[in-house]
């Protein structure tokens, strides 16, 4: 046999052999470990602080669950998804901290639904601010490295009186391209200018077809391009139409294992839903963290309360961060064995081809 057909019979037998070898390695290889949050993802919490008021002094003073240790309002936490535990950026606005805007001051201790704007990767909540007495909601920002919150304004362009509209903000959602939308108090939807905290009515109300009344925790997915709406009152996940602000008559039960009283609800990049429900403890406030399946409302406890090296906090506020939108999904990014297969199948060939040629050399 001469030294050419040698090298071809070599070089075929070891390129379909190794095609052989990469493609079954590829069909063969076990599935990836689902994560409990994407890894592209990542969780926070705002404070909401136990408070007491000292009659004398006329001051309230903010505390982690136990009473003793002072707690900033807004503070700012990063949270293991796994163990629910959970570590401060920053220190928070803090709750002797004056918000000016205009000619009113204001100050904060407790903060409601996040949402993340992916378009321009900021991160948005509503706080209720407190001037002598009375409160108001504002939109504010937050710097996810410095814990520092800085308001954008005053939420104004209320309809109350319209389909039995309320007069206050209530929940908060911004869509994968950037739209923002926020239900009153009385379950009436309107679009949010991100930039001057205007809101717009669209519609809905307590009297819409759906009759869910309180939709505070409110979200997109994602993953199937779907708001959704946790009731607080009837304990239904509930679709949510943002051209007519119409919430679906039926979906899922969300059941929890202790009271329900959802106060925040997020989705993750994946599709999978997390939601914080306040259990009711004498004298301090405790939020569980559970992970939701949006196809059948089914609910797994994470974790509870939230708790860092300083102790046990409660949120009303649950934020989840992802990349800024990417292409379409074309499924190929689910796994490598499409990779391997493409590789596998390629040196296969190349080893028939080379087997071929040998024959036509003999």
């Amino acid at each position: 046999m001469s030294r050419r057909k040698t090298t071809t019979t070599t070089l075929s037998a070891s390129l379909t052999a190794a095609g052989l070898i990469v493609l079954g390695a590829g069909l063969t290889a076990p599935a990836q470990a689902v994560d409990p949050l994407p890894s592209t993802d990542k969780m926070y919490v705002l404070s909401c602080p136990t408070s007491t008021y000292d009659g004398a002094t006329s001051t309230s003073t903010l505390f982690y669950n136990d009473l003793t240790t002072p707690l900033n309002s807004m503070q700012l936490f990063s949270v293991d998804p796994v163990t629910a535990e959970a570590t401060p950026i920053g220190d928070g606005s803090g709750s002797n901290v004056q918000i000016t805007t205009g000619s009113a001051s204001w100050s904060s201790s407790c903060d409601s639904e996040p949402a993340w704007d992916p378009v321009t990767q900021t991160a948005y909540f509503g706080a209720l601010l407190f001037n002598s007495g009375s409160g108001s909601r504002f939109l504010m920002t937050i710097d996810l490295e410095t814990g520092e919150s800085t308001q954008v304004g005053e939420f104004t362009g209320f309809v109350p009186g319209t389909d039995d509209c309320g007069s206050d903000f209530q929940s908060l959602a911004i869509g994968s391209n950037g739209a923002a939308y926020v239900f009153d108090s009385n379950a009436c939807l309107y679009s949010l200018n991100l930039a001057t905290a205007q809101v717009t009515y669209i519609g809905g109300g307590a009297n819409g077809a759906a009759g869910r009344y309180y939709p505070q925790p409110f979200s997109l997915d994602p993953a199937t391009q779907v708001w959704q709406a946790l009731d607080i009152e009837d304990g239904f996940l509930s679709s949510v139409d943002v051209t007519t602000g119409n919430m679906s008559a039926t979906g899922p039960a969300v059941v929890f294992n202790d009271d329900y009283d959802p106060m925040s609800m997020e989705f993750d990049s994946a599709g999978r839903g997390w939601v914080f429900n306040d259990e009711s403890v004498p004298g301090v406030k405790v939020s569980e963290l559970y992970a939701l399946n949006p196809a059948n409302g089914a609910v797994t406890l994470v974790g509870e309360p939230f708790t860092d090296a300083d102790g046990a906090f409660a949120s009303s506020a649950l934020l989840i961060t992802a990349p800024a939108p990417q292409l379409p999904d074309t499924g190929l990014g689910e796994s490598a064995t499409w990779i391997w297969g493409i590789v596998g199948s390629s040196l296969l060939a190349a080893g028939i081809a080379l087997a071929v040629i040998r024959r036509r050399l003999t």
